[in-house]
């Protein structure tokens, strides 16, 4: 995460519509701009348009990988860490798991610090390991959580947690 990003963020609220706003030291940032960034909706269409541009299937909002995206994003402002797995061993599919998602496949993309959300998918996209999750034909559902997370070195800035899953169910339609 760029330090600069970091330091630049001077006020972070979280907006009546569920989105994160980020007004920047410089004010270079227009809050309503952000708050219509990081919105599940953009983020899920962001992530299809990826997806639909390499012909693959589009991914459909599952509220069980939200919840599950939800409860890991909490963990990790709880715990003030940023990774896939916590400081106890926790896998992220077992948030997947706990919040209900019966899964045969299951991916989890991680960002931090970014305050725009075109940038942050075009990240992922130039990550191979993240590209592979957001391109993987087997998926069918998305989840996303949105969120300020504090680090235990005190740095801070917008979070986002991106499940991704078959269910069980689905591959057994498949196979009949």
């Amino acid at each position: 995460m760029s330090k600069k990003i970091v330091l630049a963020i001077l006020l972070i609220v979280m907006g009546s519509c569920g989105c994160v706003c980020v007004a920047l030291a410089d004010n270079s940032a227009k809050t309503q701009e952000c708050s219509r960034e990081f919105t599940i909706k953009n983020l899920v269409d962001l992530t299809n348009k990826e997806r639909d541009q390499a012909g693959l299937s589009l991914l459909t909002e599952n509220g069980s990988l939200d919840k599950a995206a939800q409860m890991k994003l909490d963990d990790m402002i709880k715990l003030r860490y940023f990774g896939h797995d916590n400081k106890f061993g926790t896998k992220y599919w077992m948030w997947v798991s706990i919040a209900g998602y019966r899964f045969d496949k299951t991916g989890e993309n991680l960002a931090v610090g970014y305050y725009d959300a075109r940038r942050m998918v075009a990240a992922w996209m130039s990550s191979p390991s993240h590209r592979a999750n957001i391109l993987y034909s087997q998926y069918k559902d998305i989840g996303f959580a949105v969120g300020i997370l504090t680090l235990e070195d005190g740095s801070r800035g917008i979070a986002v947690v991106q499940e991704f899953g078959r269910s069980s169910s689905s591959s057994n339609l498949a196979k009949k």
